[in-house]
């Protein structure tokens, strides 16, 4: 990925952590009856987010600190969080002409559906294990 630099993509302004708490009160209008505006709740929030009014979490923030890596290795790095609170590391190396992809989703039992226990780990043999149509993956 030619271009990616060390350095941290600042976090766009619509992903600070104020937007994660709850709206502002909104100014007093002749419309009263208007429905109020819902509250975004990140998706490993909202099953405790139904049993209790706890407020969102704020987003994490990059690392600010340079990676510290050995002197031999030329590959860059950047660090970015997205909107919907997954944190990514691109790393690129110039000396290949092929790609790679990884995900580490920090989601698990705890986030299953009382509906649906077993999810997380059947959602976890579905990435990870082979199938008929992609046998070998």
């Amino acid at each position: 990925m030619p271009g990616l630099d060390a350095t941290p993509a600042p976090v766009p302004a619509t992903a600070d952590a104020d937007a994660c708490g709850p709206p502002a009160a909104a100014p007093a209008s002749a419309d009263a009856d208007a429905p109020a505006e819902a509250t975004a709740v990140a998706p490993e929030r909202a099953t405790a987010a139904a049993a209790s009014d706890a407020a969102p979490l704020p987003l994490p923030k990059p690392p600010t600190d340079d990676l510290i890596k050995p002197a031999n290795d030329d590959h860059t790095y950047r660090h970015l969080v997205l909107p919907n609170r997954l944190r990514v590391l691109l790393v690129s190396d110039p000396t290949t002409d092929k790609a790679g992809a990884a995900m580490d989703v920090a989601v698990g039992s705890l986030s299953d559906p009382d509906s649906f226990p077993g999810l997380a780990h059947f959602t976890e043999h579905m990435l990870f294990y082979s199938s008929e149509k992609y046998p070998v993956e």
